[in-house]
């Protein structure tokens, strides 16, 4: 009987570990999440307030921080594949595309008017919502 009790002590003890581990882990990748977005969001700003010289370096770094988040998106989808997460894989599908798409329309628009900021702000900050 002592036994049934010493083991069901350790289930309880270990589950919450478990849990607290897991919970601890999501606010890291929350705490991330916020900051690349916080960073993102500044750098948009500085493309907005800039002159034409500072824009254009604002938007190759933001040119960057959107492939490096492209890429991320590629690699956590391959991941939540691999381990057979069928659900999170079309989810990050689809913030995968919503990223390669904001992305090539933000180029396109840059490209074709740079001095034409609204449209671009709009979908950098589309870009934005999907970290």
């Amino acid at each position: 009987m002592n036994w049934k009790i010493a083991l069901t002590a350790a289930l309880l003890i270990s589950g919450g570990t478990f849990t607290t581990q897991a919970q601890q882990k999501t606010a890291v990748a929350q705490a991330k999440t916020s900051t690349e977005a916080k960073a993102f969001l500044a750098k948009v700003s500085e493309f907005e307030k800039g002159d034409a010289t500072k824009s254009a370096a604002a938007f190759a770094d933001l040119k960057i921080k959107m492939m490096t988040g492209i890429g991320a998106a590629k690699h956590q989808m391959g991941d939540a594949q691999d381990k057979g997460n069928a659900a999170a894989g079309d989810k990050l599908r689809a913030q995968l595309q919503t990223r390669s798409d904001a992305y090539n329309r933000a180029v396109q628009q840059f490209n074709a008017a740079p001095e034409n900021k609204a449209p671009i702000m709009q979908v950098l900050n589309e870009y934005a919502k999907t970290l």
